[in-house]
């Protein structure tokens, strides 16, 4: 029996992050690697996962990626021509920011999207998530110049192309400074490579059996979809990266994501295979008819509940009132009399019997003993505004608290849903939330200050416990 400390662990603890190009001359594939002069040996942009600072390891690895290429790996900057007052400028402005200030910036939702992108290379392995992309070749003179004029305590790195011919072959000058998780990671993206190549051939005789079925595995359809209808600019790219995160397990799992607000939704091919949809959180609420899209977001939500018996439904905040409300159920504001009425911080959530009951909870216990931890009331970071008030007729609620009734319900085996936000670390209620409502004067200084004091006991273990058992719902691990 483990611990119910160790509910905490991620799936995965340490990433390896490998940007690779193509060599114009020869037509080769070359990685991009550090080389570190202290240690005499190369180093990828990845590193540990650090819960403390992160909260899952696609964001880990984000991090990682903008703090040891000086956010000279950022899409936006390396699409740009990386002339040498560009490369110096971002270096001497990165020089200044703090860690904070670095995950807080419009960059690292840039590498949100290039990591959750389906082109992106990534292999998973035992507690190892490798991230490969492609990016612009570029001139290293350049970047190794600027990196010494404007950090000198960084003279240790220098930034160097490895072809894949030095990989396969070994050669001498990298043998003896290549360690071999990195020599095992990169063949592996090498094979990846050259079956992506394959693809791009326009093949004018008849496929092989063998290709014919790299092709079919290549064009797998997505098992695991997220609906987005939030559209500012500081969410782009965040609930692809918390859930994906979270959830994904293995190399053959494809996600895919839809913008409701632009009328995006999937086909009907895409539903038949579809395993879970995960419906977040939005600043909209469910019963505004002023938006030309709200009407067709409940009646897709009810075409997958009626129509998709293999879909399962995850609901968050807004996602967990618009399914109540397209299934009959009812939302509405929390305080009808008051304008803003939005309640911002840790929510305490008295959990029913039947919680403990649902099979994909018992199933997230029969290794976990919690004789001796208090887990109700569940305690969970929580912003919103609406609530619902009535559910719908085969609904069966499994948590309330002072605010509202129903904090947690299932659908029979088809629905799992959450009012409050286990996705949301105390850095994401703080960046994302706190400190732009702030930015935008709906905080006071002392309103935010008391928040972020109150958010700061980040209750990660009840997060990844509840995280856990959402991911075996959706995943029917059970």
């Amino acid at each position: 029996m483990i611990s119910f400390a160790q509910i905490n662990k991620p799936s995965f603890l340490k990433s390896f992050v490998y940007p690779f190009s193509i060599d114009y001359e020869t037509n080769q594939h070359q990685i991009l690697m550090l080389f570190n002069k202290a240690t005499d040996s190369f180093e990828d942009f990845g590193d540990e996962f650090n819960d403390l600072v992160d909260g899952n390891i696609f964001q880990t690895l984000s991090r990682s990626l903008m703090a040891k290429s000086f956010n000279l790996l950022v899409p936006s900057i390396f699409k740009k021509r990386m002339s040498e007052k560009l490369i110096s400028d971002t270096v001497h402005t990165f020089k200044e920011q703090t860690v904070d200030q670095i995950m807080d910036s419009s960059y690292i939702r840039e590498v949100y999207g290039m990591i959750t992108s389906h082109e992106t290379i990534k292999i998973l392995g035992n507690e190892i998530l490798t991230v490969a992309f492609k990016i612009p070749q570029i001139d290293l003179n350049l970047i190794n110049k600027a990196i010494k004029e404007n950090l000198q305590n960084q003279q240790i790195y220098e930034f160097i192309w490895l072809t894949l011919d030095q990989i396969h072959f070994q050669t001498d000058d990298i043998i003896h400074h290549l360690s071999g998780i990195h020599v095992e990671n990169l063949l592996k993206i090498s094979d990846q490579l050259k079956i992506g190549s394959e693809f791009n051939i326009q093949e004018t005789f008849e496929q092989t059996e063998k290709n014919q079925e790299k092709i079919e595995k290549a064009e797998q359809p997505a098992e695991y979809a997220i609906i987005l209808y939030d559209e500012r600019e500081h969410y782009q790219n965040v609930y692809e990266s918390l859930f994906m995160g979270n959830f994904i397990s293995n190399n053959n799992e494809k996600w895919t994501f839809y913008k409701a607000y632009d009328l995006e939704f999937p086909d009907e091919k895409t539903l038949k295979n579809l395993k879970g949809i995960i419906l977040p959180g939005s600043k909209y609420s469910v019963y505004d008819e002023s938006l030309t899209w709200i009407e067709p977001l409940k009646d897709f939500v009810r075409k997958v509940y009626y129509d998709y018996q293999n879909i399962k439904l995850v609901g968050i905040c807004f996602g967990h009132q618009l399914i109540a409300h397209s299934l009959g159920g009812k939302t509405e504001k929390m305080k009808q009399d008051v304008s803003n009425c939005m309640y911002i911080g840790k929510e305490e959530i008295k959990l029913q019997n039947t919680f403990f009951e649902l099979p994909f909870v018992q199933k997230v216990l029969e290794n976990v003993d919690i004789s001796n931890i208090r887990i109700n009331p569940l305690i969970l970071n929580a912003v919103h505004q609406d609530h619902v008030i009535t559910l719908p007729q085969d609904a069966i609620c499994h948590g309330s608290s002072e605010r509202t009734n129903v904090e947690i319900y299932t659908m029979g085996d088809r629905v799992y849903s959450y009012q409050a936000h286990p996705e949301f670390s105390y850095y994401h209620m703080k960046e994302f939330v706190i400190n732009k409502l702030f930015t935008w004067g709906r905080l006071s200084e002392s309103e935010k200050e008391t928040l972020q004091t109150e958010i700061s006991d980040d209750r990660l273990l009840m997060r990844q416990f509840i995280l856990k058992t959402i991911k075996t719902f959706i995943k029917s691990e059970y």
